[in-house]
Parts: C-alpha cells; sequence; structure tokens
C-alpha cells in the first residue's frame, strides 16, 4: 500500500480500504484498524509514523469540524519513506505537486484507475506506473515541436500521469491530463501549460507524421498504442476542449485524445470525494469518432 501511495499520491481513506479490501481484508474494522495503525504508531524500525495527514485538505475551520463525516487524504509519513528506501523501492524521481485541489483531482484519478484495474487482475489486467513502463533513463517530460502562426517552436511536455495498462494480451499507455485552466491561445508560446498547448503537443508527441514514428514511441523505446485522457472539472471546460480541437483538425477529429468530465471536483475546494469507477467503467468521448471505454481494450 506504501509503494502505490509513492506511485499515485495521496490516497483518500476510502481508496485505501478498498485497496485492502482487494488484497484480501475483508473485516471493514481491520481495514480501518490497519489504516489508524500506519498513520498513529511511530514505535517502530522506520522511526516515524509511516502515513499522514496533509495539513491542505483542511483549508477552513468549517471543512476541519465535518471531517468525521468525510473521508481523509493521506500521503506517505517518514516512516513510510524510510521504509520504501529500507527495502529498495523509493525511486526519487516520482514528484507529486502542484496546487492542492489539482494534486487531489490528479492522485483521486489515479487511485481510481488502478483499482478499477486491480478488480480486473482475474482477466489478467495489470497496471503499470511510469517508472515500470518507461526505460529507466526516460524523463517525466518530454521535447515536443509545436507549430504556432507558421513558425516551429520546441516546448516541454510534462503530463499529470503515465501509466499503462496490460490487458492480459495487449497493453495500452495512458497520458493523463488533469485540468483546472483556461484556454488561451496567446499563453502558447510563454509556455504556460494551457488547454490548446497541450492539443496541439499530444498531436505531434503521439500522431504519425509523414510516416515516422511517433515520438512517444521513440523515447519510450515502445511499439504499443497510446491514448491521452483528458480529465476535466466542468463539463463546460471539457466542451470548450473539445470545441477547439475540432476547429484543429478542420472538423476531421481525432482518434487517440479522449474526453470526460467529472464534477466532484468542480469547486475551488473540496474534500477526497467518494470512490468511483465511472472514469474507468463509463465512456470517454473523441471528436469526430465514437466514445469508447477503458475498461476494455479501447478499439
Amino acid at each position: 500500500m506504501l509503494e502505490v501511495i509513492h506511485w499515485l499520491g495521496v490516497a483518500s481513506s476510502d481508496n485505501l480500504k478498498e485497496f485492502l479490501h482487494l488484497s484480501g481484508v475483508r473485516n471493514a474494522k481491520n481495514k480501518i484498524q490497519t489504516i489508524t495503525d500506519l498513520f498513529h504508531e511511530d514505535n517502530n524500525e522506520d522511526g516515524d509514523f509511516y502515513l499522514e495527514r496533509p495539513a491542505e485538505q483542511f483549508p477552513h475551520a468549517k471543512i476541519a469540524l465535518q471531517r468525521r463525516h468525510l473521508h481523509l487524504a493521506h500521503d506517505l509519513g517518514l516512516g513510510g519513506i524510510n521504509f520504501l528506501k529500507r527495502k529498495g523501492k523509493w525511486r526519487k524521481e516520482i514528484v507529486h505537486g502542484g496546487h492542492w485541489e489539482h494534486q487531489l483531482q490528479e492522485s483521486t484519478f489515479l487511485w481510481e484507475i488502478f483499482l478499477g484495474v486491480k478488480r480486473a487482475e482475474k482477466h489478467g489486467f495489470t497496471f503499470k506506473p511510469h517508472y515500470q513502463s518507461a526505460p529507466m533513463d526516460c524523463p517525466n517530460a518530454y521535447k515536443v515541436p509545436i507549430t504556432v502562426d507558421k513558425k516551429t517552436i520546441d516546448t516541454e511536455l510534462k503530463p499529470d500521469g503515465h501509466f499503462l495498462i496490460d490487458y492480459a494480451t495487449k497493453g495500452m499507455h495512458y497520458f493523463y491530463e488533469a485540468d483546472r485552466g483556461t484556454e488561451q491561445k496567446e499563453k502558447v508560446i510563454k509556455g504556460k501549460k494551457t488547454v490548446e498547448r497541450m492539443l496541439m503537443q499530444y498531436r505531434a508527441f503521439i500522431g504519425s507524421v509523414d510516416g515516422e514514428k511517433p515520438i512517444y514511441k521513440r523515447v519510450l523505446n515502445t511499439d504499443l498504442p497510446a491514448l491521452v485522457l483528458m480529465h476535466f472539472s466542468k463539463r463546460s471546460k471539457k466542451e470548450a476542449a473539445m470545441q477547439l480541437l475540432h476547429d484543429m483538425t478542420k472538423g476531421n477529429g481525432n482518434n487517440f485524445i479522449l474526453f470526460r468530465d467529472d464534477e466532484r471536483f468542480a469547486d475551488t475546494e473540496y474534500p477526497p470525494p467518494n470512490l468511483s469507477y465511472a472514469n474507468w467503467e463509463g465512456p470517454w468521448e473523441r471528436v469526430g469518432r465514437p466514445p469508447v471505454h477503458i475498461c476494455e481494450y479501447p478499439k
């Protein structure tokens, strides 16, 4: 469990209980006791608490008073980090940062996809985070040329997440973006991470130009296909992004950039949401193509 938090980021108590359930812990009290012990017990060989509860989830007294009725977010404590280092499972290149609400949206999504795959393990499905599905020297950010106003510029593409799902006999790379921003064309050259900029980058990163091997296949040293999951906090933002892609492609659409909105993250402040498998089991929209489901190998 500690290693998965290291992979994916902060986890709600709901996600941790589901992980324990899928790992064979069926008794509800035992699940709660396991999480509580990892948070409270520092008298151990790793010298500190295994879990901590980030202070950012308590933005004001009202939410703090409601916490007994809500899920709590958990991150690795110093003891958890020491444990992973002692076991040789700590990866210093794995860094989770950014604004708290963005970080929580990103990690919640990744946890729910991971748990969806774990439920399908009996069918031979496996989830591999970035460092298990990419070469050892593969960066977390990629150089991608894009064309703006007939001028080619080099940009840095840094996905919010990258993972691989092995569907028993076939694999698929996924690049994930959690959007809480705006779509401002004038910021493309200045380097701000906007929806329009990302759409341009992913079209260049995943798409094949003049028959050449796509950039992602070269940097990941893979022949597996890839999809982009663009996860929006509001439907209006999703629709605006889909319209942007429609205009970019002159109505031809795109088959590898997927869109979905998730109103659980619409507010500026929110607690860790209830566990949902909607992003795993529900449809992802495409521009000019039928929707797809990622709980089965997308076609």
